[in-house]
Formats: C-alpha cells, sequence, structure tokens
C-alpha cells in the first residue's frame, strides 16, 4: 500500500462503525495531512482573517486545485471556518 493511503486502509475497518470520524492535522503537508485527507470524505479548514491565513489557505486551494480528488475527498466538500477577526 503506497504510504498516502495507510490511513485510509486502517480506517476501511471501523469507518462503517461510526457517524463521523474526526481527524485533526497539523497545520503542514505533511505525510499525516496527506493521509488524512486521502482517506477523508470532506475537509474544515479553519483560517485566520489576515493576510497569512488568507495566503495559507490560497496555498492549500491551489494544491486542491492541481487534483480534482484527493483519495475520497472531493475538491467541492471542502469547508473554510474564519476565525479571529482581530
Amino acid at each position: 500500500v503506497a504510504r498516502e493511503y495507510r490511513l485510509l486502509k486502517g480506517l476501511s475497518k471501523i469507518r462503517e462503525l461510526y457517524d463521523v470520524i474526526i481527524i485533526d492535522t497539523p497545520p503542514s503537508l505533511s505525510l499525516l495531512t496527506l493521509n488524512s485527507l486521502f482517506a477523508s470524505d470532506g475537509i474544515i479548514v479553519p483560517t485566520e482573517a489576515k493576510f497569512l491565513g488568507i495566503v495559507k489557505l490560497s496555498n492549500l486551494w491551489d494544491i486542491l486545485r492541481g487534483n480534482k480528488r484527493i483519495g475520497n475527498c472531493s475538491f467541492y466538500s471542502t469547508k473554510h471556518i474564519i476565525q479571529d477577526f482581530t
């Protein structure tokens, strides 16, 4: 199994037992984050309403735009939460 699919393979054994499985990842594009993207049906991206937060969000969009489907996660099932309006 390719290393990007290890979490997907592991979760396939318990997926039917739960309505929702939440995977919290670090804010970087690491192997753990890629595993989570390949194993997910959708993603939620909390973003600061500041310049750097928007730049990071733009970088993520560029990555997602390059691959319309990452694992089970449809590009169009991405949600954003804008926080910290100060």
